[in-house]
């Protein structure tokens, strides 16, 4: 009978924990470089054990390595381990350790402990053999990638994770000819090195799939320049774009489509085995990959489940049967919750000091009808909970935060701002499809008194008048990030993602119209008096005239706040003034609302508004 053999080394690193923990839990990367096989799913499955996915890698010609790999386990920046149970191959199963401390170096400063293991249980006298020199020379290349990071940070490079050894062929010549392309457009050229290198020295997995937001943050520029310069840069041919549909539940790429006009009303998670519809402002994500024309990168699979795959879990853990765990809360959270993979029941957990905290408990219990606790209060002095399983069956649970991270590029982003709209146009919904937009603001402009206007100074004037004044509303909509959607006669109807935006534009415009009034110098010129409503809240994407277009209860409300314009005013509705950020805004600019009750016709009860007037 064969014993379960563990190994384990450790060493002091000389790189805070935080950097070791994020370079070592991007698993699907880490294997890469390491030189492990690529792997590919068969289906998800139960078991007594917990869930598990059915997992092959052809090692030696046509032979399939086959095994059922468990959900990783973690605490995030402390510990991650991964159980694989073989079918066939020299071992019975794998179960890798990784773990991370906190270490003072001689100078003082504070570096890592880092801990590498692995229990394995041989299947065969080839195992026997294999496996001590296998594990070896496996923590040896982990701890190897770990100082090759230490290398090229010391060597002052942004990017400093470790890549394989460049096997691909790059088209510097049609590369360069595009990014000579690249400088006639508006695009920021200072991005061009950047970029270029990127794209010589990055593996596969870096050069595919790419996130605008991320790169912005990991090279310290503005996120809406970075985003820009993806947008040109695919103008002209240098990469590629893709719309990725995210699982609402554990928020992981489930499908994919090469233009919005291929995006199904439904799509599946396999691991949370729902069926979501889409959305266009959280489950829909732009990403960017480089062209084959330029190079040929392939997105691989070499790990599906670690930690990096899914930032928002902060920790994931097996309960077994009738034996509690104790699971730490994550720190400086105020708002998060317990999901248990697959059955999808949960518990919200709400730091809140006036309630009785734990509900009086310090434990919960999860049985077949789900847990004995819809939600639970906390103080930020307590840290632990004991979850109990009283099922038949393991159950894998998480700790994740309920807020999402704003790293996702959403196609509500993209189809409220300029540069998409106008140099990619054609990405448009397939006919008869519509997709909701869960926030989104809303701007409506029109002019005061526009038909003694064209009475006055004659048609044909007051239109080029007119249509100066659109270039005038357009400029200040595109320096918020906003974007016009169409102009109605005389009046605009434009999109932001955040309200805070759509205020900001309005106030740049209502300052700003004096100034653009004064600009019309002929003596039939006469002063243009322009009204404003800003409304948010959820709408109905779809295509109209072959440009995205936005319908629905909200974006009628907001037409009808604008209606309560009297000219040289901004009206808000009560939702715009719920956000936190346009409350400080105005306060910042000593501006307070006058608000006042109002009824919007085709709405039943009155609604509260807010003016803010210009002299």
């Amino acid at each position: 009978m064969r014993v379960l053999k563990k190994f384990s080394q450790e060493r002091i690193l000389p790189i805070p924990r935080e950097e070791v923990w994020n370079i070592l839990a991007d698993t699907n990367h880490l294997n890469c470089v390491l030189g492990l096989f690529k792997v590919e799913y068969a289906g998800i499955f139960p078991s007594k054990s917990g869930v598990y996915r059915q997992t092959f890698t052809k090692i030696i010609g046509s032979y399939q390595l086959k095994w059922k790999e468990y959900p990783f386990q973690w605490n995030k920046g402390n510990y991650y381990n991964n159980l694989r149970e073989y079918d066939n191959g020299p071992m019975k199963s794998f179960l890798t350790l990784v773990e991370v401390y906190d270490a003072v170096m001689d100078d003082g400063t504070l570096g890592t402990r880092l801990v590498l293991g692995a229990h394995v249980l041989s299947a065969n006298w080839i195992g026997d053999l294999l496996i001590p020199p296998t594990v070896d020379k496996s923590i040896k290349k982990m701890f190897d990638f770990t100082l090759e990071y230490l290398r090229l940070k010391t060597e002052g490079k942004i990017h400093a994770v470790p890549q394989l050894k460049p096997t691909f062929e790059i088209n510097t010549i049609e590369l360069d000819r595009l990014f000579d392309e690249l400088k006639r457009t508006d695009a920021n050229l200072s991005f061009i090195p950047l970029f270029r290198d990127h794209i010589l020295q990055q593996g596969d997995d870096e050069v595919t799939d790419m996130r605008p937001y991320h790169w912005a943050d990991l090279w310290h520029f503005d996120r809406e320049e970075i985003l820009k310069f993806f947008l040109y840069c695919t103008k002209v041919g240098i990469f590629n774009l893709k719309w990725h549909l995210i699982c609402p539940n554990c928020r992981v790429s489930k499908s994919t489509s090469d233009t919005l006009g291929d995006i199904a009303d439904q799509y599946h998670c396999d691991f949370c085995g729902v069926n979501y519809e889409t959305s266009l402002d959280k489950y829909m994500e732009l990403c960017f990959s480089v062209h084959p024309i330029i190079r040929k990168a392939y997105k691989m699979v070499f790990c599906v489940g670690g930690p990096q795959i899914t930032p928002h879990i902060y920790s994931q853990a097996f309960i077994r049967t009738g034996i509690p765990v104790d699971l730490t809360f994550p720190d400086g959270v105020e708002n998060f919750r317990i999901r248990v993979l697959q059955a999808n029941k949960s518990v919200a957990f709400i730091q809140n000091n006036e309630k009785t905290p734990m509900n009086g408990k310090n434990s919960l219990n999860y049985d077949t009808a789900g847990w004995s606790e819809s939600e639970i209060y906390f103080t930020k002095d307590q840290h632990k909970i004991t979850i109990h399983n009283h099922t038949e069956n393991d159950i894998i649970v998480v700790f994740e935060k309920v807020d999402w991270d704003d790293i996702v590029v959403t196609a509500a982003k993209v189809s409220s701002m300029f540069e998409f709209r106008r140099m990619f146009s054609s990405e448009v919904l397939a006919p008869g499809h519509e997709v909701s937009i869960e926030n989104l603001t809303i701007l409506f402009s029109d002019l005061q008194g526009s038909t003694s206007f064209y009475e006055n100074v004659g048609d044909a004037h007051a239109y080029g008048q007119v249509r100066k004044h659109f270039d005038f509303l357009e400029e200040w909509i595109y320096k918020n990030r906003g974007t016009i959607v169409k102009t109605i006669g005389d009046a605009v109807m434009a999109v932001f993602e955040k309200p805070v935006d759509g205020v900001k534009a309005a106030l740049d415009i209502q300052t700003h119209i004096s100034q653009f009034n004064n600009s019309m110098n002929r003596e039939e010129d006469l002063d243009l008096v322009i009204k404003i409503g800003i409304h948010q809240g959820a709408t109905i994407a779809v295509t109209s005239n072959n440009r995205i277009d936005f319908f629905g209860r909200n974006v009628n409300i907001a037409a009808r706040v604008q209606g309560l314009s009297k000219g040289n005013d901004i009206i808000l509705s009560d939702s715009c003034m719920e956000s936190p950020q346009v409350v400080q805004l105005l306060e910042e600019n000593n501006i307070t609302p006058y608000k006042f009750e109002a009824l919007l016709r085709g709405i039943e009860d009155k609604q509260s508004v807010y003016q803010i007037k210009f002299t």
